[in-house]
Formats: structure tokens, C-alpha cells, sequence
């Protein structure tokens, strides 16, 4: 490559950088030794700004990891008062089950037919003369006593 032809390529680029300086808002320092050095960023420094970039990755993580930890010990929390409710149901359940076969015994009991006959007798009732199935259709059935007295209707 020329000098002539380098000399028109380092100006273009010089130009290019000079204008995107100009855009940032950074202004090059020259050397007085030489008509033009190479430029020295004037007012910028970024080392406190990887510095404090570097840092502000910290805070939203500790946040993120405290705010992760509280909602682990709410639901622990939530964990521990489902099982003390379920312990309570359970026990709940275990008395309404022996409430219900106590009943289930005395239910059983009260509706025992020899029972039920002894009861009769002592309330005074007597076996029925005649019987009425009211199941049948058009007339209803009459039946002796004696003879249809095991009969259920």
C-alpha cells in the first residue's frame, strides 16, 4: 500500500473517530510536540464505573436471595399450620366415626323386631284383625288375621 494511499485511510478513520468523539461529547487532547498525537480521552475515567457496575450486580442478587429466603420461611410457616389443621381434622374424624358406630349400634338395637314386639305388648297393641295391601291397583285386598299375620305389607 502507498503512503499516499495509508495517509487518506489514517485521515478517513481519524475523521470517523473525531466525529463519534464529537457525538459522545469527549473532547481529544493533543501533544504540543506534534501537529497531532494520537488522542488522550480527556475527563473520563472508567475504572470507578466498572467499579460501581460490577457492585450494582450485587444488590439486586442479595434482594433477590432475601426475598427468596422470606418465601421459603412463609411457606415452612403455611407448611407447619396445614399440618397442625390436619392433625385437628384427623383427630375430628377418628371421634365422629366412633359417634356414628355408637349410633349405628343403637339404631340397630331400637329396631330390632323381638324388641319392637315386647314394646307393642306393653303399649297395648294387639295383632291386627285384617290386613290392606294399598299396593295393588283398583281394589284393595282384604285378608284375615291369623292367616296373613307374617306376611309384611
Amino acid at each position: 500500500m502507498s503512503s499516499r494511499l495509508r495517509r487518506r485511510a489514517v485521515s478517513a478513520s481519524s475523521e470517523r473517530f473525531d466525529r463519534l468523539l464529537d457525538a459522545v461529547g469527549i473532547v481529544p487532547a493533543f501533544d504540543s510536540n506534534s501537529r497531532r498525537t494520537s488522542p488522550k480521552l480527556v475527563d473520563i475515567d472508567m475504572a470507578p464505573q466498572l467499579r460501581v457496575a460490577r457492585g450494582s450486580i450485587w444488590i439486586p442478587l442479595l434482594m433477590t436471595s432475601i426475598l427468596a429466603a422470606l418465601l421459603l420461611v412463609a411457606l415452612r410457616d403455611e407448611v407447619t399450620d396445614m399440618s397442625y389443621e390436619l392433625a385437628e381434622a384427623g383427630a375430628l374424624e377418628r371421634e365422629l366415626l366412633e359417634q356414628k358406630r355408637t349410633l349405628t349400634v343403637e339404631m340397630r338395637r331400637l329396631r330390632d323386631p323381638a324388641r319392637l314386639v315386647e314394646q307393642a305388648e306393653i303399649l297395648g297393641f294387639r295383632r291386627p284383625e285384617r290386613v290392606i295391601d294399598l299396593r295393588s291397583s283398583s281394589t284393595p285386598e282384604v285378608a284375615a288375621g291369623p292367616a296373613n299375620a307374617g306376611a309384611r305389607p
